[in-house]
């Protein structure tokens, strides 16, 4: 819905505002982490193409880049999975301005379109994976005959490959 009423930067520096300015970083209560949840991506040109593509629930690469800069011009910290998973349990308190991205449903366009981008910036994203989909697709297509392609195993093992971050291995 921010999204929506906002446009994409707007909302993502709406969601952020409190993570990541001055009068939050005086607060002395722990700070909270922002959530942003992404669905589906679809390439600049496809967009162009057709503007309808651009739902609620789709990023064109372009929008998605941007985001990616403000996180990274705003210095907002990426959290993995494993550090989100701690700070929620209480074990690890995350650094004013951290973030946690999530990517839903596991759609191709994820290996297309986010990964490299989440490779070029350095930063994490959890892949919500609709295992179905992925495990059975002859089957989940017959199913769902209009269904967007989602991850293959290939895909997803590659994508868990450490890749080199400022000199050192990181697993995105």
């Amino acid at each position: 819905m921010l999204h929506r009423l906002y446009g994409p930067v707007r909302a993502l520096a709406l969601v952020l505002a409190l993570a990541l300015s001055p009068a939050h970083a005086r607060a002395p209560a722990p700070a909270g982490v922002a959530v942003l949840i992404y669905h589906h991506f679809v390439s600049d040109e496809a967009a162009a193409r057709q503007k309808s593509l651009l739902a609620e629930m789709t990023m064109a690469r372009e929008q998605f880049r941007t985001q990616l800069e403000f996180l990274k011009r705003e210095r907002a910290t990426v959290l993995t999975d494993e550090q989100f998973a701690a700070h929620l349990a209480g074990t690890w308190v995350a650094p004013r301005g951290s973030v946690f991205l999530i990517i839903d449903d596991g759609y191709e366009s994820v290996y297309r379109i986010a990964w490299p981008l989440l490779r070029e910036f350095g930063m994490h994203a959890m892949v919500a994976l609709i295992v179905g989909a992925t495990e059975e697709r002859a089957s989940w297509f017959a199913r769902h005959p209009k269904a967007t392609p989602h991850l293959s195993w290939e895909q997803i093992h590659e994508m868990l490959q450490p890749v080199m971050v400022d000199g050192t291995p990181r697993r995105l």
